[in-house]
């Protein structure tokens, strides 16, 4: 059963995330610099080396039901006027 959740919160300053029970109680949670990394992918590597061991404290990846991501709104709205509707 996948009994668990990800949140991620980019930020301007920092980049907090952590895994979720059923009932919401927080599991475990961490942070990285947002804006500490020269390229999108040492974000995303940062990312990742600080949320896999959480994802492996509650039993690994088949247990995570989902993944929700808060970004900046600035960085969308732009686009978003700019998507069609169909």
């Amino acid at each position: 059963m996948k009994d668990y959740a990800i949140g991620i919160d980019v930020g301007g300053t920092n980049t907090k995330f952590g895994v979720v029970d059923r009932k919401g109680n927080i599991v475990d949670q961490n942070r990285v610099l947002t804006n500490g990394h020269d390229t999108v992918q040492e974000f995303i590597d940062d990312l990742y080396t600080g949320l896999s061991p959480i994802i492996e404290k509650v039993g690994g990846a088949d247990k995570i039901a989902g993944i929700g991501v808060g970004p900046p709104m600035e960085i969308f709205i732009p686009a978003m006027l700019n998507m069609p509707l169909t």
